[in-house]
């Protein structure tokens, strides 16, 4: 049997400014027509607040451009990767910042390199008293009792940034080899690898793993082991 349907096409009363953002996509309200609170006795809807207080009525169609107060509902949509969220967040604190940590010696320094905090006691030290210098196997005194880093960067004002635990995409220049599932080191270069140091003198520490993606990328989770071994 059959059925006459009837459709009617009015004029859109909402729009929506779609972005393109590297991770995803967000649609955000730019609509003008919202629901307002407003005071205009002329209204028919009333907001009651505390005992005792003024009466404050509601305009659903109110021009948003008054002096109003916004009560609807923001609208806010993502579709893709979230760009925050609880677990991102706490990967975040392990990410160090050390604002004014004048030390020239960190020039030498590349994003991704391993890094620790060495004690400086001397009358030019600055106020935290430490230097940022590259780790190296050679010397059980250059990382093998520090706590290790990835260096980020030294920029702005001599601000400080390293990453003491997470995820970290490495390249090339950063890694000699890279093998998923197997655990990291540091090769007789003081540089990322899956075969450590084998030079007799020198101190071998597990540093994470890398770890498995589709992506293509040379991805580490990256959180040292306290302890170390030194080749005899």
């Amino acid at each position: 049997m059959a059925h006459e349907i009837t459709v009617n096409v009015s004029t859109p009363t909402e729009e929506l400014t779609i972005s393109g953002y590297p991770d995803g996509v967000v649609i955000t309200d730019v609509s003008a027509a919202s629901p307002y609170v407003v005071a205009e006795p002329s209204n028919t809807l009333n907001v009651l607040g505390e005992s005792g207080a003024t009466i404050v009525t509601a305009n659903t169609y109110a021009d948003n451009s008054a002096d109003v107060i916004n009560i609807g509902a923001q609208l806010n949509v993502t579709i893709g990767t979230l760009f925050e969220s609880p677990i991102t967040s706490e990967l975040d604190g392990f990410k160090y910042a050390y604002p004014n940590f004048v030390d020239a010696g960190t020039s030498s320094l590349v994003f991704g390199d391993v890094v620790f905090l060495k004690s400086d006691l001397s009358d030019t030290a600055n106020e935290w008293g430490a230097l940022c210098r590259k780790a190296d196997v050679n010397s059980i005194d250059d990382g093998a009792y520090n706590n290790l880093f990835i260096f980020i960067s030294h920029i702005n004002n001599d601000k400080l940034v390293v990453l003491q635990k997470g995820f970290f995409d490495l390249d090339n220049a950063n890694i000699s080899q890279w093998t998923a599932g197997r655990a990291l080191y540091l090769n007789n270069n003081n540089v990322l690898d899956i075969t450590p140091t084998s030079n007799g003198g020198n101190w071998v520490r597990s540093l994470g793993f890398c770890v498995p993606n589709n992506n293509n990328k040379k991805r580490v989770w990256f959180d040292p082991d306290s302890t170390y071994i030194k080749i005899i």
